[in-house]
């Protein structure tokens, strides 16, 4: 037996396995050197813990240990679930205990990591206990020492390993065919996120230069392009999700070990549109066919599609990559088109070798990936909230209005970020209108504001004392009036600078300047992980909009287009990143309602996708809403669920004043709990339909082609 004084550490799996377990007697503490994550377990009356073989586990994890014991203890503050043998959902763990005859079950566990502690041929009693800690404890009580196996498997959030290229095609295509590294399985698991990881961080450098710790993947999967570097950067997401080997050759085209190739097609002589439609394509076709795989969710895109389709999709499930790529092929994109999900970046990049450090990050999200050697100074920006086109990020030049400068440090900042959730999260505004103050925290104080008054702190006249105290509190946003010039915020009676509070500064930092578009952005480098300019004032409901909304768990880039649209704001650094983190309700989601009349109201809910609930990922629609979309339980991420029509303004108003989610009823955000009348819901749809009908709104807050098929 171990002793207390004989701490140890079991050694990691295979080789490169992230995972490891620290043991102190009767607990181990289970620790992810990847993403830092740790979770304590205590096996009350072990005798000791040995390796185990990680295949004993339904679902794949990077390293596992086992032990027998009385009793299990699990410190951890999320939901933890309960599977079978096979590994079939079986419920929630509460506080009330939950008793299960002979066999063998499985906690699977969310924290930092993904753990599951599974008990072999015994009953168990499970519930959550009291504990004067800051903790929850999971217990779980056995009648008899039984066998208890304890795995894990990282969820790689943040690059593991680096691989250093030179300028040179080759070395490039060698160094994106090891992208792919980082994901645990190559089947169509891998569609979900936490079974892909974070790809290998990319660095220039004199040579090439690879870890022996990861593996190319070996899919049967082989990419060639010519040899430039706009074509291995249109490619690299797809060979990241593919395990593709990249080659050179005279024809950009995927070639499968069944012997079948296909070229990519161009438009306008670029091989991009078919590069992200067969990437696209993918994705989502893998949802379906996990079906028959690890989790057999319903999901209401399975319903509304697979019987069209020309396969079975959980018959593909045990095939290799090229047999479904095969099968996939054959589905008219059409078809599958409405059920795609917003997709969570485009980047454009430029053909110099500097732009490939960006290809991990924009990898790790599937993004799409645009070449342009020139990027014009002036241009339209693809995005909007909730669109198909997700992040417009550049790497250089000047950036359109909703567009986004992609910026490296930012995405590194952000693997070391801590995000506070809905309850410690903290608003510093710093103002330069005592009016307007007074609005904001009259606004905050009204009991129809989700934020809470002590999460806000508000300067009312920017002196550099009132300043420098805000700036010391240490806010996760701050949104600045007064202008900013080379690092200093302008004060009344002279300059702070905004690194003022020292070793956190925040990471959302928005200021509002007029005239502020034709700044370089080098401005505007994000001390956090995003800046946000907006071109003019921002008013006083806008400006709680955007706290609530961020509040809410929304993307900072959602956040801002559906508060004050995407023509004023500009971002740099990683805007499709969450400020705030939610758990106990999926974020990301808004109620789309599209007034056909002043009566008649079509309604969607619709999602976007997050990096906390990436491309891939379902959630379960929990709110109490007065109709459901299907009588499915699960929604692909980033995908529209219509509800069925006709809706009357009298159910309208009940879904207003009932929900806490965000509407959007036609070009109008409405945010919680709205008290409103039929009357003045049928005002509304008048006056958005007006503006509709004589072009003064925007026509992408009424497009309702996506619903124009509800289910019943």
């Amino acid at each position: 037996m171990t002793r207390a004084s004989e701490k140890h550490v079991i050694p990691k799996g295979r080789t490169g396995t992230p995972i490891g377990f620290e043991i102190d007697d009767e607990s181990v503490v289970v620790k992810d050197t990847v993403d830092g994550g740790s979770l304590r377990i205590d096996a009350i009356g072990s005798e000791g813990f040995q390796p185990a073989l990680t295949d004993r586990f339904v679902f794949p994890v990077d390293s596992a240990i086992s032990c027998t014991a009385e009793k299990v203890r699990v410190y951890i503050n999320t939901s933890v679930r309960v599977r079978n043998e096979n590994g079939e959902d079986l419920g929630e763990v509460t506080d009330e205990p939950w008793k299960l005859s002979f066999g063998t079950h499985c906690l699977d566990l969310v924290a930092g990591m993904k753990t599951f502690v599974r008990f072999v041929e015994t009953p168990l009693s499970v519930a959550y206990v009291e504990n004067d800690q800051s903790d929850a404890i999971v217990e779980v009580t056995l009648p008899e020492s039984a066998a208890v196996l304890i795995g894990a498997r990282s969820l790689h959030n943040g690059p593991a390993q680096t691989i250093t290229v030179p300028n040179h095609t080759q070395a490039l295509m060698e160094a994106v065919s090891y992208l792919g590294s980082s994901i645990k399985e190559f089947s169509a698991e891998r569609s979900w996120p936490s079974l892909r990881g974070h790809p290998p961080r990319i660095t220039i450098g004199d040579s090439l230069s690879i870890p022996p710790s990861i593996q190319k993947p070996e899919t049967g999967v082989r990419i060639t392009v010519p040899p430039n570097l706009a074509d291995i950067y249109r490619i690299a997401p797809l060979a990241f999700y593919l395990g593709a080997t990249v080659e050179p050759g005279d024809t950009a085209a995927l070639h499968l070990d069944t012997g079948y190739s296909e070229p990519f097609k161009k438009s306008d002589g670029s091989i991009e549109p078919a590069v992200d439609e067969l990437l696209r394509r993918c994705l989502f076709l893998d949802t379906l066919v996990r079906i028959g795989g690890y989790y057999s969710l319903p999901r209401y895109e399975y319903d509304a599609l697979g019987d069209d389709l020309p396969f079975y999709p959980p018959n593909l499930y045990d095939r290799s990559i090229s047999e479904q790529l095969m099968e996939y092929l054959e589905v008219p994109y059409e078809q599958i088109e409405p059920y795609v999900p917003t997709w969570s970046m485009t980047a454009t990049l430029r053909s110099r070798i500097d732009d490939a450090e960006l290809l991990t990050h924009v990898c790790n999200v599937l993004g799409t990936v645009h070449v342009e050697n020139e990027i014009p100074a002036k241009r339209s920006a693809r995005i909007r909230a909730f669109d198909s086109e997700g992040i417009d990020g550049y790497s250089a030049g000047t950036i359109p209005p909703g567009g986004t400068a992609l910026s490296i440090p930012a995405f590194e900042r952000e693997f070391a970020y801590e995000h506070p959730t809905e309850e410690t999260v903290s608003f510093g505004l710093i103002l330069d209108d005592a009016t307007q103050a007074q609005s904001v925290r009259a606004a905050i104080e009204s009991e129809t504001t989700l934020v809470e008054p002590e999460q806000v702190g508000i300067v009312k006249k920017p002196s550099e004392k009132a300043v420098a105290t805000l700036l010391e509190a240490n806010h996760d946003f701050v949104y600045c009036v007064p202008p900013v010039t080379e690092g200093s915020i302008e004060c009344i009676d002279g300059h702070v600078s905004k690194d003022h509070g020292g070793s956190s500064p925040p990471a959302v930092w928005m200021s509002s300047e007029v005239g502020s578009e034709g700044r370089d952005r080098q401005s505007f480098e994000p001390d956090g992980f995003v800046s946000i300019d907006v071109a003019d004032s921002v008013g006083v409901q806008e400006l709680i909009n955007i706290l609530e909304l961020l509040q809410y768990g929304y993307p900072v880039a959602v956040s801002i287009f559906l508060a004050l649209g995407t023509d004023r704001v500009r971002f740099y650094g990683n805007s499709g990143r969450e400020l705030v983190l939610v758990s106990n309700r999926s974020p990301a989601e808004l109620v789309y309602i599209c007034s056909e009349s002043r009566e008649v109201h079509r309604t969607s809910l619709r999602t976007s996708p997050t990096p906390n609930i990436p491309l891939g990922s379902v959630h379960r629609l929990l709110h109490q809403l007065p109709s459901k979309p299907t009588q499915q339980e699960y929604q692909l991420q980033g995908t529209v669920a219509p509800y069925p029509l006709p809706w009357s303004t009298e159910r309208v108003k009940t879904l207003l004043c009932d929900t806490d989610l965000p509407c959007l009823f036609n070009d109008r955000l409405l945010l919680g709990y709205q008290s409103v009348s039929e009357a003045q819901i049928e005002q509304w749809a008048k006056e958005a339909i007006e503006r509709r009908n004589n072009g003064t709104a925007d026509p992408a807050l009424f497009d309702s082609d996506s619903v124009d098929d509800p289910i019943e």
